[in-house]
């Protein structure tokens, strides 16, 4: 089964995210998780099982990314 989804819908759900976050942390995501997050969004949403990984300086907010971007999932 192919699943399509244009580039509309996916900037609406990134949208989505950058909102629940905004709510969450009280501020949007920097550029640098806004793409990581996207990345874990769209392997999850097209079941891809991709393995990702990430290496950041400490303090630059990769908690907050990765656990936004999994309640984001859980929630929508």
């Amino acid at each position: 089964m192919s699943l399509h989804i244009s580039k509309y819908d996916w900037k609406v759900i990134f949208v989505l995210r950058e909102k629940l976050m905004l709510r969450l942390v009280g501020e949007e995501p920097y550029g640098y998780q806004k793409t990581l997050s996207n990345t874990m969004i769209e392997s999850v949403i097209l079941n891809d099982g991709h393995t990702l990984a990430s290496e950041w300086s400490r303090q630059c907010g990769k908690t907050t990314c990765v656990v936004g971007t999994v309640v984001f999932l859980l929630l929508y």
